[in-house]
């Protein structure tokens, strides 16, 4: 049976609001508020109707409380694809919530510009089985009065996908005059004290380790909303989260102490991060896998159906060869099509081919690799 559910508003600093049906708004102090004038109120409305069109697949009543009519194109074909993906699939849609909080408001006389945050779980079913996928994201909404009152005059989502980390980014405060010591070509961070356990070929003596498939899985899931404390978050973090979940998997690390060559994180230094490019750079990563002939190995491969879980994939959005995001794959649905989890935006056991992101686009372009089942 086909279940809708009413979003939860978190708002710890303008209040939180009410399902449909409840006495009505409180501010956080207590006492009722008015509805009708209030573009907190607006907002609550437009997160109500947002998270039908995730259910339902189509605008419904979006376009009567929104003027911005790029927006709504654009909204409208995002639906359209993700229409086709769901009957192509034949999946049916059972349950869907959608939590959304104002994370900042900025008030000015008759206008107000907000950032919203949603954190949006999608149950369906395909073949007989019952899949969950979640996944967060944000927009830039600004709300206008006139006489009728208030209005969503322009929405902008965050595409967080599309952003690519410039190199200048990942160095942060680093100097490129600074040191750094490479003792022995080992790696400051040791995973047995990370995670609790050595690699295999530790715990064997065998020269070769096996790829820990599952423990890349379940630490992506771990932290697929989240971050490990152990390593720094990046503003575009989702190459870093790959490197770490293949890590997790037994990947060994190619130390070299240079950021352009080798995969490697060295950990806290002095002050200061260290890492590689291809750690935290999608396009490095895809580079560095391609060539990459000892420590951790991957194969290109055309196919999505070719992949397994702890397998990669990276996306040109543009179709122009730059590669601006990377996902781990974490399941498979029901046709045996890869599920993936990712950062920036945070996602678990979404579909791989990202049609219902705001990110992708006619040219998008993927690279798919299989990472090697022995190092």
């Amino acid at each position: 049976m086909k279940e809708l559910i009413y979003i939860t508003v978190e708002d710890n600093i303008l209040g939180e609001y009410p399902a449909p049906g409840d006495n009505g708004p409180t501010q956080p102090g207590g006492g009722t508020i008015e509805l009708s004038k209030d573009w907190k109120m607006l907002l609550y409305e437009y997160a109500e109707r947002h998270n039908e069109t995730t259910f339902r697949g189509n605008l419904g009543m979006l376009d009567k409380m929104v003027d911005d009519l790029r927006f709504l194109e654009q909204h409208e074909y995002m639906l359209k694809r993700v229409g086709r993906e769901r009957k192509r699939r034949s999946i049916q849609p059972l349950q869907a919530e959608t939590r959304a909080k104002i994370m900042r408001a900025d008030e000015k006389d008759d206008q107000v510009t907000a950032e919203l945050r949603y954190q949006v779980k999608l149950t369906y079913q395909q073949s007989d089985e019952r899949f969950e996928e979640q996944y967060v994201m944000h927009e830039h909404i600004t709300l206008s009065r006139d006489q009728a009152g208030w209005r969503i005059t322009h929405v902008r989502p965050s595409i967080a996908e599309r952003k690519a980390m410039p190199l200048a980014d990942v160095e942060l405060s680093v100097s490129p005059q600074a040191e750094v010591s490479v003792a022995g070509s080992r790696p400051l961070l040791n995973t047995h004290l990370l995670y609790g356990w050595q690699s295999d070929s530790a715990r064997s003596g065998s020269r070769k380790s096996a790829y820990n498939r599952q423990r890349v899985k379940e630490y992506a899931d771990q932290y697929w909303n989240s971050s490990n404390p152990s390593f720094l978050a990046f503003e575009v973090d989702c190459t870093n989260y790959v490197s770490q979940c293949l890590l997790a998997g037994g990947a060994p690390m190619n130390y070299t102490g240079r950021r352009e060559a080798g995969w490697w994180y060295q950990g806290r230094k002095a002050g200061r991060e260290w890492w590689s490019y291809s750690w935290s750079v999608s396009n490095a990563l895809q580079h560095y896998l391609t060539s990459s002939r000892g420590g951790l190995q991957a194969e290109q491969v055309q196919s999505p159906y070719e992949l397994d879980l702890g397998d990669v994939i990276f996306y040109d959005w543009d179709g122009d060869g730059a590669y601006q995001h990377s996902t781990i794959v974490t399941g498979f649905d029901a046709a045996g099509e890869p599920l993936v989890n990712a950062h920036t935006a945070n996602s678990r056991a979404r579909l791989w081919s990202y049609r219902d992101s705001p990110a992708w686009t006619e040219r998008t372009r993927y690279r798919f690799f299989h990472v090697a089942d022995y190092f």
